[in-house]
């Protein structure tokens, strides 16, 4: 699976628009991604009334998110 998944992008973009399903919001999404040998799936609701200002807030939460390395075992 872990070949499947892209790598992480340089900049997060959350860009769903009325993609909810049943449980979430009009404006909600998954990203996937891999780094350091690991898969990551990130799943995000927006409402529909949502600014720019905290579009853009989320995306630089996920753009800060710093991922430690893989602990190898002994």
């Amino acid at each position: 699976m872990l070949r499947r998944v892209p790598r992480r992008p340089r900049h997060f973009v959350l860009n769903a628009r009325e993609a909810g399903g049943l449980c979430t919001p009009a404006d909600s999404g998954e990203l996937a991604f891999k780094q350091g040998g690991r898969a990551f799936y990130v799943f995000y609701g927006l409402g529909k009334r949502a600014s720019g200002a905290t579009r853009l807030a989320a995306a630089m939460l996920l753009d800060s998110l710093r991922i430690a390395p893989r602990a190898r075992g002994p």
